[in-house]
């Protein structure tokens, strides 16, 4: 974690500014009431991991981890990340674990990235870097001034 190297942003009142303090980037700890509060202030970014099957917590910290690598420029931007993993076809086997990646931008629709694998690790990490391309597209388009008059 990373102590406050300034002052706080004005109109934060004592409370928020050390629950700043306490919150690493993309935690699952961020409450959602927090987030508008904040604005744009701030890069923490929520990660809410499901799955319907066991994942151990080493796996899900190192989601938020890689999460964190790859979305890190963006977050100020992203409300909340959503990852969810789905055994498709039970235990008949074959390429049957999804990995979905839901990001909420501020002011947009969410963005849904979905990558089917052996298993959650290979899916994980084929969808990392669809999901950065998807989010830095979305932030282009919406930077970019509109052709239509």
């Amino acid at each position: 974690m990373r102590p406050f190297l300034r002052r706080p942003p004005l109109g934060l009142g004592v409370r928020i500014v050390r629950c700043l303090l306490d919150m690493p980037s993309f935690t699952r700890e961020n409450p959602k009431e927090l987030k508008p509060r904040l604005g744009r202030r701030t890069a923490e970014t929520p990660v809410d991991i499901h799955s319907k099957f066991h994942i151990d917590e080493l796996f899900r910290e190192e989601v938020r981890a890689h999460l964190g690598r790859a979305l890190g420029a963006f977050a100020s931007r992203i409300e909340r990340v959503y990852v969810h993993f789905e055994d498709v076809n039970g235990n008949r086997g074959g390429e049957d674990t999804l990995c979905r990646v839901k990001v909420a931008m501020s002011g947009e629709e969410p963005h849904v990235v979905e990558e089917l694998a052996l298993d959650a690790q290979v899916a994980f990490n084929r969808i990392v870097p669809r999901v950065t391309r998807c989010v830095q597209r979305a932030i282009e388009r919406h930077a970019r001034p509109s052709a239509r008059r």
